[in-house]
């Protein structure tokens, strides 16, 4: 069963805000390892996006639907950053359950939103959200 998301469930992702806004932030690097002369490149996150990722979970943020069928609809979201300042929880859930798994199969996939400034975006909807209830 899913979690009911609260005005406390929202305060514990918007404190990731200011953070993710710094300009001295750091998302994470590229890695690599090399094992018989084959190489691997994986992305490393920062504590932070670690815990963002963490609390995204626990909060109840990360849904369960079809999100690999919902991909063109999440690409309009990002395409039209207006749309985001429209969307209700349930479609920032969408879009954050879309960000985190699509993390398994494209590494690096959620810095690049981060670094795009889309889950900031989304995040400061969040709070217009909050502010609200």
């Amino acid at each position: 069963m899913a979690r009911k998301t609260t005005k406390n469930s929202i305060d514990i992702l918007l404190k990731y805000l200011p953070l993710l806004e710094s300009p001295n932030f750091n998302i994470g690097k590229w890695d690599f390892t090399e094992k018989d002369s084959i190489m691997s490149f994986f992305y490393t996150y920062s504590d932070i996006v670690n815990d963002f990722i963490y609390d995204l979970y626990g909060e109840g943020f990360i849904i369960p639907y079809n999100w690999p069928k919902w991909q063109k609809e999440a690409d309009h979201y990002y395409h039209d950053p207006n749309l985001i300042k429209s969307a209700d929880i349930k479609t920032l859930q969408k879009i954050l359950t879309l960000h985190v798994r699509k993390e398994r199969f494209k590494e690096g996939h959620l810095g690049t939103m981060i670094e795009a400034g889309h889950i900031q975006n989304i995040l400061k909807q969040l709070s217009r959200i909050r502010n609200k209830k």
